[in-house]
């Protein structure tokens, strides 16, 4: 076989391999068709998923809709993603037209008015017996005109180029998916603050609430005690507990103002006299129920960093193939037209006129790097491992991340239903405690006791309600709720 025949059979495979880039992420973990905590045998876990991409409506709180949508029209985080994102786009198609033609047009104008003759004497004698105009001492007009058209293009024959723009196609694309994710992160955190605020606010009710039934017993107490029938033991026994139900409360204001003004940031706002709305829904009374149906393939299909980091892979294979290419010949083709003129007298008749054109075709191929182009390949390979590596810790984190999320909260419905059952009881019990202290049938410590642990009972509730609340917001996380295009 001849040389060129070899060459031309070396080619041309190589050149119809360049019309698809292959991107495919060699992953190693084996996903399994479904959860293991994702039965419906707790309460709090029964309902399908349902608009699991704006999962705030289900909240069925209007201040909390509005506060998260707000989030993702306005935060300043969430616009600054969006810009990198953007970024990205443009300079994928900066590579993409890298492959296209180059075409470029330019023009020159030159006048001036009366003008020296700049030739020597003896030049200019010789010169004007070629054309007068030359001949004379000076130019009433001297004038220059010209025109150029250029085109350039690199054919991209082994595909390089189409491998350089799919992987900044692939970044762009996962840019779009961190976008997406600091949606999903922004919603959940403005939720998040939300809850702590009207978890506060409650315990702030449930505060008030102590303090003034501790008022009142320690007037009935002072009376008893002007009466002779209590020591001042007693009294002060009283006025300790309302101490310290008093500087319990000191705090629960500026923690919820941290929160709210948190929000204020979030939903991009000034914190300096941003206030929470009112809201007529008891959100953590009504907390919804957990989403399921989800498969691992849907979640894995749907988190954004799961889909961000094959985004990562698949550009790290084209970089891998485009760093191969560097071993191919590039070629080149270059065409070049001008058109150009010089006049010398105020009619603007030509002395001098010129069109020419040019084209050339070129290849360059590497014989000696020194091991560049091999090093470079090795890099190249390397970050794809790195890569796919990454992204099977992201998978697996996944997966973890969605049964942990379904296993807590079937605990803590478990624990926010019993919590629910002891501040009942609690209650009953330090009313009954409290009318049998009046009728002297109990102690004071014993009514005291029995107000501490409804007290508590109460406070503890609160706090089950917002775990179960929170780790609701880190399961729809889990499952890639939260976000839209």
């Amino acid at each position: 076989m001849h040389t060129p025949t070899k060459l031309l059979a070396l080619i041309i495979p190589l050149a119809l391999a360049a019309c698809a880039v292959n991107t495919d992420v060699p992953s190693r973990v084996a996903v399994p068709p479904s959860f293991e905590q994702t039965g419906t045998q707790a309460g709090a876990i029964g309902q399908p998923e349902n608009n699991l991409s704006r999962w705030w409506t289900t909240w069925q709180d209007p201040v909390l809709r509005d506060l998260v949508e707000q989030t993702l029209r306005e935060n300043r985080n969430l616009a600054a993603a969006q810009a990198t994102m953007q970024a990205a786009q443009a300079q994928a198609d900066l590579a993409d037209a890298a492959r296209r033609p180059q075409i470029g047009a330019g023009a020159n104008l030159y006048a001036t008015g009366k003008q020296d003759n700049p030739l020597p004497n003896g030049v200019r004698q010789a010169a004007g017996s070629i054309n007068p105009q030359l001949g004379q001492a000076d130019f009433d007009n001297v004038n220059l005109r010209r025109a150029a058209l250029s085109a350039s293009w690199s054919p991209d024959i082994f595909g390089q180029k189409k491998s350089d723009a799919e992987a900044a196609r692939q970044v762009a694309l996962g840019e779009a998916e961190r976008w997406h994710g600091a949606q999903l992160m922004l919603a959940a955190e403005t939720a998040q603050h939300y809850l702590n605020a009207r978890a506060l606010e409650a315990r702030q009710v449930q505060a008030a609430q102590r303090i003034g039934s501790l008022k009142n017993l320690l007037r009935y107490v002072q009376a008893r005690f002007k009466a002779g029938h209590v020591s001042a033991y007693e009294v002060r026994q009283v006025e300790a507990q309302l101490a310290a139900a008093q500087a319990e409360t000191a705090t629960l204001d500026a923690q919820r103002a941290a929160h709210v003004r948190s929000i204020a940031v979030l939903t991009g706002q000034v914190p300096q006299g941003f206030r929470l709305p009112a809201s007529g829904a008891n959100i953590l009374a009504n907390l919804p129920a957990a989403p399921q149906g989800a498969t691992p393939l849907d979640v894995l299909t749907r988190r954004p960093d799961v889909r961000a980091a094959e985004r990562q892979a698949r550009a790290a294979t084209a970089k891998l193939a485009s760093a191969k290419m560097d071993r191919l010949p590039r070629f080149d083709i270059q065409f070049a037209w001008s058109n150009g003129r010089i006049g010398l007298d105020s009619n603007l008749s030509s002395v001098a006129k010129s069109t020419g054109g040019l084209l050339s075709a070129g290849v360059t191929v590497p014989l000696f790097t020194a091991g560049r182009i091999r090093a470079n390949i090795a890099a190249a390979d390397a970050r794809v491992q790195a890569a796919a590596a990454q992204y099977d810790n992201t998978v697996l984190t996944a997966l973890a991340e969605v049964d942990s999320s379904y296993h807590l909260q079937r605990g803590l419905f478990d624990q926010r239903a019993r919590a629910a059952d002891a501040t009942a009881q609690s209650s009953r019990q330090a009313r009954q405690s409290r009318r049998l202290f009046e009728l002297g049938k109990l102690t004071l410590d014993q009514a005291l006791t029995a107000e501490i642990n409804a007290s508590q009972a109460q406070e503890a509730l609160v706090r089950a309600r917002l775990a179960e609340g929170e780790n609701l917001l880190r399961l729809y996380q889990a499952l890639g709720g939260g976000w839209q295009d």
